[in-house]
């Protein structure tokens, strides 16, 4: 446990002082910045008309000692809602990266936040006169027009004969396909699917954009018009970029440096930084639908032998591919015998307790922590062998199309050329995808705990397995030890901040969640409202324990009618897709008609639904999974009650969960403890936290799981809470 050597309570402001605050190096921070960052933070308090807020003071000082220390500093700081984290953070970063030489990249978790990043507060700092700078949005290749994929959706569209049409789309396709055209050719749209006019089908995206395995990069032909790379190359003179934590994470999986600025060359700032761990796991997760590729690699020597009839039997290019199709021939077997291997595990684990069922409802079983047996291991690694040679000659094979392509006189059609290269490069890195998940599958725990589970795909009873496709999945258990290695070692500096990062007013869950060395400072602001005269916590009398589901049910729905003619912005959320749907079934007519469900409508057309029938003075009453604790800012009359039905503890049978919850028990702890608690109390933190989101704002939390009073745990997560009055607790 760290422990602190000092808490100042000021009724709004708490500070937290870790014990060991590692080597400062007081050297590195001159005057000269101190000065700077002191008048930058003067200059805009003077031109927005606001007073120096304390937690704000703080932030600069502690950002700028995490900063400047040697060797790369990080500091971890927890600002509550109100602080004004985004001056507190910006500030000092800009300035340090510019004293050490370096870019700034703010990684947030939602659009929302970037939006106020590049839309608010920094042309607020820029205009205040405190500083002048350049930023710029960070997104991947899918959020960008591919002008080679548009121009073959257009050509998939026509077709002398009916039956050479490869594309038909509907009516708004095929006027975005032909405004997209138009606009773009003319200058007057730059190809940022963001920045288009209308909403975009989703089907229509895969079709226009690319992505990093399609991408021909430097060497495509339209690489002078193509909007992803103008974007890019605009981010090389950016002393700010604003990304998403998933594109840092996709960067530093491919080595760092590619979209973003090499990891050595970049201050880092996660905002939203509670989710970094979910959102590391989530990239390094991946899967092998074992029939599936047996069926793929038996497939593709035809579509080999189609190229070898283009490209003639006698071309250079022939020899590689007749040892593709022979060493697919062992990928085949190899893969088959993994098949039956698995399918006997299956068997015997058949009675076991390691069976669940995916989101999807299809069985799954979990392997524990053990290594698997010998033999399959061997196998594993034999399967390996093979696609990894497929792969490497497969790459021969795109860079001989990829040649092809460019020039202007080659031995294939320049749009031949190009289509082969995009299938086979596909088939290229679906080899190296195998490749990864059978060696990880049969390595052990060598990088701390792992996850292994298969899952039935096909099937919707485990007693029907002998039809089913069986799918080995992969995941680290922690996100710790990879971002130690690809991000915290290589970094120039990192701040990571949220208004949800301890637990218990401890730091040591975000640690070990994200591999943090533990001579990292962390500090904590207070949120900067009055709660206790702004809102309260009510656990009514209907409150029950989830786990009697009918009874649960029933009470979601007494509190749900209490709310008929009330003209408030109510937010209730549900930890179960199953109960959200029962609900929504019970509800009267009256009731009904109040209701936005996430179940109808996507997030941006049911906030915009909830916000015109707040602003006509209508009563509106959100229906919304977990995901709804997070990310939306409802100020004011928005929202003033939030509805917690269920404490938010991980289901005990996600494969990760329970195989990291394994992990920490043979550590000698207990999970519950350890882990869960810990996880469910971010989450009902950041839930809670959509109430309040001004000083003039007032609103209720209601807790329907009275769990909350009737268990010694509900005590440790309400104190996590804000401090609201409690009502029935």
């Amino acid at each position: 446990m760290r422990t602190f050597t000092s808490t100042l309570h000021t009724g709004k402001l708490t500070c937290i002082h870790p014990q060991h605050h590692g080597r400062w190096k007081p050297s590195l921070i001159t005057d000269t910045l101190k000065n700077d960052i002191r008048t930058a933070y003067s200059a805009f308090n003077d031109a927005a008309g606001g007073e120096s807020r304390p937690g704000q003071r703080h932030m600069l000082a502690w950002v700028t000692q995490g900063l400047m220390r040697d060797g790369g500093g990080k500091v971890v700081i927890e600002a509550g809602t109100g602080t004004g984290k985004t001056v507190g953070y910006l500030i000092p970063s800009l300035l340090c990266a510019r004293e050490l030489g370096k870019q700034v990249v703010i990684s947030t978790a939602t659009v929302a936040l970037q939006n106020q990043l590049l839309q608010k507060d920094i042309p607020q700092l820029i205009s205040s006169g405190a500083l002048k700078t350049d930023a710029k949005l960070a997104k991947g290749r899918r959020r960008y027009l591919c002008p080679i994929r548009l121009e073959q959706a257009i050509a998939d569209t026509q077709g002398q004969h009916e039956d050479e049409i490869l594309f038909r789309p509907t009516t708004h396709q095929l006027g975005s396909l032909k405004g997209f055209y138009e606009q773009f050719a003319d200058g007057s749209w730059d190809g940022d699917l963001d920045g288009w006019d209308e909403s975009i089908d989703g089907d229509l995206i895969p079709m226009v954009t690319t992505d990093h395995a399609g991408c021909r990069g430097r060497q495509c032909e339209a690489i002078n018009d193509c909007p992803f790379f103008a974007a890019r190359d605009a981010l090389d003179d950016a002393e700010v970029i604003i990304t998403n934590h998933d594109l840092v994470l996709s960067d530093l999986s491919l080595g760092g440096g590619v979209v973003l600025p090499a990891p050595e060359d970049a201050i880092y700032v996660f905002d939203e930084g509670h989710q970094l761990a979910e959102k590391a796991i989530n990239h390094q997760t991946g899967s092998l639908q074992l029939q599936s590729s047996i069926n793929w690699a038996a497939g593709l020597p035809k579509r080999l032998d189609a190229l070898v009839g283009v490209i003639g039997k006698t071309s250079e290019l022939a020899s590689t591919i007749r040892r593709i199709q022979k060493t697919l021939t062992d990928c085949v077997a190899a893969l088959g015998a993994v098949d039956d291997s698995v399918r006997a595990l299956i068997d015997r684990e058949i009675d076991t307790n390691r069976w669940s069922e995916s989101g999807a409802g299809a069985p799954l079983l979990r392997l524990s922590l053990d290594p698997i047996e010998a033999a399959l291991q061997r196998q594993l690694a034999d399967a390996g062998s093979p696609f990894r040679a497929v792969a490497s000659d497969l790459g021969s094979v795109v860079d001989w199309l990829k040649h092809e392509a460019e020039k202007p006189n080659g031995e294939l059609d320049r749009e031949v050329a190009r289509s082969n290269q995009g299938f086979f490069n596909k088939a290229k890195i679906r080899a190296e995808d195998a490749v990864s998940l059978l060696t990880k599958w049969g390595a052990g725990n060598s990088s701390g705990p792992e996850a292994r589970w298969i899952l039935l795909n096909g099937i919707e009873r485990k007693s029907q397995w002998q039809d089913a496709d069986p799918e080995l999945w992969f995941s680290p258990a922690s996100a710790g030890p990879g971002l130690s290695s690809s991000l915290w070692d290589a970094c120039a500096g990192a701040v990571v901040c949220s208004a949800t990062l301890a637990v218990g007013r401890s730091f040591d869950r975000l640690y070990q969640a994200i591999g943090l060395s533990p001579d990292v400072p962390c500090h904590m602001v207070g949120g900067a409202f009055d709660y206790p005269n702004q809102g309260q916590i009510v656990v009514p009398d209907i409150a029950v324990d989830p786990t009697q589901a009918d009874a649960h049910d029933q009470a979601i729905l007494a509190h749900a009618q209490t709310l008929i003619g009330q003209n408030k912005g109510t937010l209730i959320l549900f930890s179960s897709r199953a109960q959200l749907r029962r609900v929504t079934e019970l509800l009267s007519t009256g009731l009904s008609a109040q209701v936005l469900s996430q179940l109808e409508l996507g997030r941006y057309e049911l906030l915009k639904h909830h916000r015109l029938r707040r602003e006509r003075g209508q009563p509106s009453i959100i229906f919304g999974m977990q995901s709804y604790g997070e990310g939306i800012d409802l100020p004011g009359d928005l929202l003033e009650e939030v509805v917690i039905t269920r404490l938010p503890f991980s289901q005990p049978d996600d494969p990760i969960h329970a195989t990291y919850a394994e992990w920490v028990e043979r550590q000698g702890l207990r999970s519950f403890s350890a882990i869960t608690l810990p996880m469910a109390s971010i989450r009902l933190r950041q839930a809670v936290g959509r109430l309040i989101r001004s000083a003039s704002d007032t609103g209720t939390v209601t807790f329907l799981d009275n769990r909350v009073k009737t268990k010694g745990y509900g005590r440790q997560l309400l104190d996590d809470l804000p401090p609201f009055r409690r009502v029935g607790v």
